[in-house]
């Protein structure tokens, strides 16, 4: 039983909540098999995975272009506000982690780091 709360604890880092970017931002610090991290956003509340939310990231919509993580995920939120119940099918119907995803390619395309 300790064994295992020791390996629960070590998943989790940098735990928090704030407001900003058009959403509720929560980080979850949850380090992912690979040290696979990132965001996901729902409505208007923004999940960062093993990531903080200003942090700079390659995407594979973009091209491996750098991208800023907050803007990209807050990009989503708007995008959301603008398709209301439609989003989520819209994510789905261009396949959520598809490379030609359009949703993510256009979110991207508002967070390129310059």
């Amino acid at each position: 039983m300790i064994n295992t709360a020791l390996i629960f604890e070590n998943h989790f880092q940098n735990i928090g909540v704030n407001f900003g970017n058009n959403a509720l931002q929560i980080r979850v610090g949850l380090t992912l098999p690979g040290g696979l991290g990132g965001g996901l956003t729902i409505g208007n509340v923004i999940l960062y995975n093993n990531s903080r939310p200003g942090q700079n990231i390659r995407s594979p919509y973009s091209g491996n272009r750098l991208v800023n993580l907050v803007r990209h995920e807050g990009s989503h939120t708007r995008q959301g506000e603008r398709l209301g119940i439609f989003y989520l099918p819209a994510m789905i119907r261009h396949g959520i982690a598809a490379p030609n995803n359009r949703l993510e390619i256009q979110a991207d395309n508002d967070s390129l780091v310059r």
